[in-house]
């Protein structure tokens, strides 16, 4: 599987019309960096093409690399949620002014 991110604009939480990032990519490209890139590259397109004023990840709350990743694109822990039936931690960045 070769890796990709893809963005999805929902009011999902908060009724923001925030975006969701999504990633996967194969084991063989695990621990290279890309996710990492993939999201930052996101962040800048949510923000600087689509305008948007936030963007969130909802990742499962054991998920320690996913964590990791949102992190390192400027993401932070705000809150647990739980939608149809799936629990989820999100994690969120405010667009500066």
């Amino acid at each position: 599987m070769a890796p990709f991110a893809s963005l999805a604009v929902r009011d999902a939480i908060d009724r923001a019309g925030e975006i969701v990032g999504h990633q996967q990519r194969a084991v063989a490209q695990l621990r290279q960096g890309l996710a990492a890139e993939a999201a930052q590259a996101l962040v800048r397109y949510g923000f600087e093409r689509l305008g948007l004023k936030r963007l969130i990840a909802l990742i499962d709350p054991a998920h320690t690399a996913s964590i990791r990743t949102a992190e390192s694109a400027g993401l932070r822990f705000k809150r647990e949620v739980e939608m149809e039936g799936v629990r989820s931690a999100v994690y969120a960045l405010e667009r500066q002014s």
